[in-house]
């Protein structure tokens, strides 16, 4: 795959500690973003919508407040140094698209960032898809990795459709802590129909680093970017970062992984 759109010293899917499972101060993130030799650093914080969850892993507004003020501050602090943008990841719900319509076009965002966290049980609490939590696998593999993959991929799909996004984020990070989990067969020809509707609405597909960590190859997988390629689509690194340690992790890996493709 050839690497000429990939904005190689940019890091666009960093978090900060305001959505409670991430750690470090802003500055940390932006300073160990320029002490990488990185041109560009964008917070992409989660923004969720009428989800009933064990604990919250998303920012309220008053929170945005506070992260729209940090920025300013960055901003102007590391002016000279780096780029510094503010964005969302957006859980995209299917029970209320209007709802996360209205949240997300009241505030100006650098860069919107589309994602699937949350899956819906009737009467029960959502379970989060991304979660290394046992009880999350428990009642997924209870209600079946088919049903939900079927589910998220139709979801998002129409997410792509009427979310006004410019990138889809870890397009098969789902479930990725089941190892039984396995995206290829029926799931291709769905993944290929989501990548089409990315390049019909003109967005950009991540190249998740953070895979690399967990199964030596980034989100998504090699099968996934190979179809990209062939329908031309552009694509972006982000580290999903929640330390600033790791801020720009595996990079390099990326590039080379993408050489091969």
């Amino acid at each position: 795959m050839s690497n000429h759109n990939l904005k190689r010293f940019s890091d666009g899917h960093v978090h900060t500690k305001l959505c409670l499972h991430a750690s470090g101060e802003m500055d940390e993130y932006v300073q160990s973003a320029i002490d990488k030799g990185l041109h560009e650093i964008i917070f992409l914080e989660h923004m969720e919508e009428g989800i009933d969850a064990p604990y919250r892993s998303w920012l309220t507004e008053e929170d945005f407040d506070l992260f729209f003020y940090e920025i300013d501050r960055l901003k102007e602090t590391y002016s000279t140094q780096i780029t510094i943008q503010a964005g969302v990841e957006l859980g995209y719900n299917p029970a209320c698209p209007d709802k996360i319509l209205k949240r997300l076009t009241a505030r100006k965002w650098d860069k919107i960032g589309l994602s699937y966290h949350f899956f819906a049980i009737a009467g029960e609490q959502h379970i989060n898809l991304l979660s290394r939590m046992k009880d999350n696998h428990d009642r997924a593999r209870q209600i079946g990795i088919d049903i939900i993959l079927k589910k998220y991929f139709t979801d998002i799909i129409k997410a792509v459709e009427i979310i006004p996004a410019d990138t889809l984020c870890h397009l098969d990070a789902p479930l990725r802590h089941l190892q039984e989990t396995d995206i290829s067969g029926q799931y291709m020809d769905l993944s290929l129909e989501l990548l089409r509707a990315v390049k019909a609405k003109g967005m950009n597909v991540e190249i998740n680093t953070s895979g690399f960590k967990y199964r030596n190859d980034p989100f998504p997988s090699r099968n996934i970017l190979q179809a990209a390629k062939e329908i031309n689509l552009n694509y972006v690194l982000g580290s999903d970062a929640h330390a600033p340690k790791d801020v720009g992790r595996y990079f390099q890996e990326a590039e080379n992984f993408l050489t091969k493709i």
